[in-house]
């Protein structure tokens, strides 16, 4: 009988965790941000990194979970 070692998962990478926190597919965080889905995978697999630009919408993405702009309700003022 031969041995075999558990394949951990991989850790998820920053760009995955956030979009998972925001709860967005990959589709919705790539047009967000502005760019194709397989983009999102790469960076989520660790093969790319995300450009300033990006990166600069990516900050925004948070910024808005942060404050709480992710329920979708904004209350108007009278």
């Amino acid at each position: 009988m031969s041995k075999q070692k558990a394949v951990e998962p991989a850790e998820k990478s920053e760009i995955e965790e956030l979009r998972e926190k925001l709860g967005l597919t990959v589709q919705e965080f790539a047009m967000k941000v502005g760019v194709r889905e397989y983009t999102v995978e790469r960076w989520e697999r660790n093969e790319s990194k995300p450009s300033p630009m990006a990166r600069k919408l990516i900050g925004t993405l948070q910024g808005a979970k942060s404050k709480g702009t992710e329920k979708g309700v904004k209350k108007s003022k009278k």
